[in-house]
Parts: structure tokens; sequence; C-alpha cells
């Protein structure tokens, strides 16, 4: 159904009729569903800083004002923060652009500078161990399959929830995926384990078509898994074994891996699909950092009495 706006000029806009449409507003994007669902769900934080302001009228420096909200906020990170700054961007974007609006409030306002390198770390030899030998003997073979997909393909959660049965060829031993930012298919060769796990999973399961990851509660019964139910899995297999990590820390054991056997950061990103040589060189400084460690120890070793 088409949506019907009235043009709101700057001094009659109010809280009370952003709010309605709010969400609608992003309906009209060209983009991925879980990209348009992300901008939605990110939008929320502002229009409850435009109930905490008790902001009812547009203003220039509205947007700057909720940045510097985010910015004092100690309870989320920085990616975060600009995250939200780049919803209600494309918020007022679209309400410019749909002429509900006489301007585009976000024009003008920067995100927040992050800084390069490595924010969280993949598995210790010690974690990755206690994982593997765990799910050797383990009868969950869907939270095997899922744990071997992480480590062994470097899958991200966004792209393992959205696997289909089909997409898996035993036999040419690859998996289609739908990867990040893409718009069709690509294909990954699996690992030998990552194959014998996934056959032995299906058939366990006796699943021959739908999505490979499905819900066993009873409220979402046989409907896929979501990233949240994938990350609280995880997030309860990594407790039980007495560490806290989340999902994609696999990602980023699985490309350090690569980057220390891998001759070159070309071939890396064949396996790992960034789309940026400069994300896999940040792996590779962070590793080069790490071994000059112990000349930097060692170059003070004498001024501790």
């Amino acid at each position: 159904m088409e949506m019907k706006f009235v043009t709101i000029g700057e001094n009659n806009f109010q809280l009370s009729k952003l709010l309605p449409i709010s969400r609608r507003i992003f309906d009209s994007l060209d983009v991925r569903d879980d990209t348009r669902n992300q901008y939605k769900r990110d939008l929320t934080p502002f229009t409850q800083f435009l109930k905490w302001k008790k902001i009812e009228t547009p203003y220039s420096n509205l947007m700057l004002d909720y940045k510097t909200h985010l910015r004092n906020r100690v309870d989320i990170k920085t990616t975060t923060k600009n995250r939200y700054l780049i919803s209600v961007r494309i918020f007022f974007q679209q309400l410019y652009r749909l002429d509900l609006l006489p301007k585009d409030y976000s024009v003008g306002v920067k995100g927040f500078k992050i800084s390069s390198g490595l924010k969280k770390r993949g598995l210790k030899d010690s974690e990755l161990e206690l994982v593997l030998n765990d799910l050797d003997t383990t009868n969950d073979l869907r939270l095997k399959s899922i744990i071997y997909l992480f480590y062994f393909q470097g899958l991200r959660i966004g792209e393992l929830n959205k696997l289909q049965v089909k997409d898996f060829n035993s036999d040419d031993m690859t998996l289609q995926i739908y990867g990040k930012s893409r718009d069709d298919y690509e294909v990954i060769n699996l690992h030998p384990s990552s194959v014998e796990t996934l056959n032995e999973y299906l058939k366990s399961e006796k699943l021959k078509s739908g999505y490979m990851f499905v819900s066993r509660s009873n409220n979402s019964l046989n409907k896929p898994l979501t990233t949240r139910s994938i990350r609280r899995m995880v997030d309860s297999f990594h407790r039980s074994l007495g560490f806290v990590l989340n999902p994609h820390s696999y990602r980023k054991t699985f490309t350090t891996k690569l980057v220390k056997s891998l001759p070159n950061l070309m071939d890396v990103m064949k396996f790992t699909r960034h789309r940026s040589v400069q994300m896999i060189q940040t792996y590779y400084d962070s590793m080069e950092k790490e071994s000059l460690l112990p000349i930097y120890y060692e170059t003070f070793i004498n001024e501790v009495n």
C-alpha cells in the first residue's frame, strides 16, 4: 500500500507526526531486507532522544546535538554510535527526498572517527583446543556444524543463518552463500571437515530442503535460526568451556591463520572474501607488532630496579 504523507514545514514539525511513519520511511530504500531492518532498529535511540529532550520542532543543529549525546554515552561502542548516526542521516535524507521536510538536517555532520587495527581478538590456541575437543565428542551436530562453518570457512553470522539445504553441494565440496553487501550468491570451497560434519548433520535431522539451521523451540519451531539465537547458542557453548567470545571471533581466527600460512594478502582474500586489502593488512600489522613485543620488552628490561 502506497504511503501518503503531508509535507511538514520547519515550524509545524511535530514529533507525534514523525513517530508513526519513522520506520516506514526506510521501506522505499533500495537495500536488502536485513539492512533495512537494521536501519529501523538503529533509529530507535534517536526517537528516544527526541522524547527525552521533548523536541517537537527541528533545528539546524539537531543531528549535531544527537551526535554529542551519543559521544557522551559510555555504554555503547563507537561503531554502534556510527550505526545510529547513519540511520538518522538516511532518515533525514529520505524525509527531504520525499518532500516531507524543507531541508536535510544531516548535512555537515560527520561520523565518529575510528582507529585502525583489530578491535577484538580471535580464539587463543588453548580456547580453540577446548572447542574442537568438545565438538569431537558432542552429539549436537547442529552446534558442531555451525561452529565448523564459522571456524573452517570464516562465515559471518548473517551469512550462516540464511543458508538453505540446497546451497550445500557435498560432491563438489562447495557452499553457496549470500555474502555481505552482495546482491548475488557466491560459491565457496569447503574444508573436508565441514563437508563431513554437514553430511552427518543433514542426515541426522533428515533435512532435504528449506533452511539449514532451524529452531527447535515451540514458539518458532522449524523457523530459521535468527542471528540473535545463534549468538546465544555460541555464547552458551563458550561459557560452558570457561571463556566468553562472540561468533565473529572465529572469523578473526580463520583470517589470522590464513595470513600466517598463505604467501600474500591477495591469496588470503580469496578465502576470507574481504572486499578491501586494507582490512587484511590490519591482521598482518597486528601479527607483526606482536612479533616485535619481545624486543620491546627487552629494550626496557634494565630500566626497572
